[in-house]
């Protein structure tokens, strides 16, 4: 038997219904070969569950300019820990409005350790697709190549594959800077 791939879907204590958004979205992933856990956190407690070693990780909340998801700021300041660690996992989705927009992945490319695939919605992601969009992809992780680039063509493929009604997620790879 392989190993079996993590993902994390990751919310503030303060945001409950995202946080029972999560919970259906772990209801829905169809896989037993990927481990999804949904963790809650005041916002001191959230860069450690973000900075966790997963192989995708989803963080959702309310987004704000500049840069934040609920109260958190996205900053090396807030995000890395003091071995200086930040965002690990080689897949990164942020679920908040705006979380695809330039200025949030550039936020998120000054928190990351390596090259990771990143997922985000351009505008104001309407609430019902969390049950759309991240349950494809964490069942995707079940066999993936792990290369960055093939699973970036994984979730365009699923994005198209969702048609029209996806409209606004938006993948790349981004790179540490």
């Amino acid at each position: 038997m392989g190993r079996v791939s993590t993902a994390l879907l990751v919310a503030s204590t303060q945001s409950t219904k995202v946080t029972k958004g999560l919970q259906a979205v772990r209801a829905l992933a169809n896989t037993t070969a990927v481990d999804v856990t949904v963790e809650t956190g005041l916002l001191a407690d959230l860069p450690g569950l973000l900075r966790r070693q997963v192989d995708l990780l989803v963080f959702d909340g309310h987004g704000y300019f500049p840069p934040r998801v609920g109260r958190l700021p996205i900053t090396p300041e807030a995000i890395r820990g003091p071995d200086n660690g930040g965002l690990r996992a080689p897949v990164v989705v942020l679920g908040c409005c705006w979380g695809g927009t330039h200025d949030f992945r550039k936020a998120v490319r000054r928190c990351l350790d390596a090259p990771t695939v990143f997922l985000g919605h351009t505008g104001e992601a309407p609430f019902e697709h969390a049950e759309l969009v991240f349950p494809p992809v964490i069942d995707m992780l079940a066999d993936v190549e792990p290369a960055p680039f093939a699973i970036r063509a994984r979730i365009e493929a699923i994005l198209r594959g969702l048609g029209p009604e996806a409209a606004g997620w938006t993948v790349a790879v981004l790179r540490p800077s």
